[in-house]
């Protein structure tokens, strides 16, 4: 397997608590045994393994190809789409940026929670 190359993208994010545990040995294991695998429109290929260290949880690395560098690998973050509703009987807007289970609500000012 060739080097494993990173964009400044992936090394900016990994700077995050949350991705700060994710070791290179998992990102190289999930590339080279991956349990799933897919091939994006753009040609990038996602592939899926689990890990054993992070109690089974799935690690998904993205590879992109570039035909001037070999092959360039990176991490990126699971991340779900932002939603947004709309309610116009009461004239609120929800965000959620996250399916989680609401932690705590703040009062930012007399119309934002």
């Amino acid at each position: 397997m060739p080097a494993v190359k990173f964009t400044r993208y992936f090394e900016a994010v990994r700077q995050r608590p949350d991705r700060a545990t994710i070791r290179l040995e998992w990102i190289e294991r999930v590339i080279a045994n991956p349990v799933r695998e897919v091939i994006q429109q753009d040609g990038r290929i996602r592939r899926w393994a689990p890990i054993a260290e992070m109690d089974g949880r799935y690690l998904r690395v993205n590879t992109a190809v570039r035909r001037c560098d070999g092959v360039q690998r990176f991490l990126r973050p699971l991340v779900s789409a932002m939603k947004i509703r709309y309610f116009q009987d009461t004239d609120t807007l929800y965000i959620e940026f996250r399916p989680a289970k609401v932690s705590e609500t703040r009062d930012l000012d007399e119309n934002t929670l």
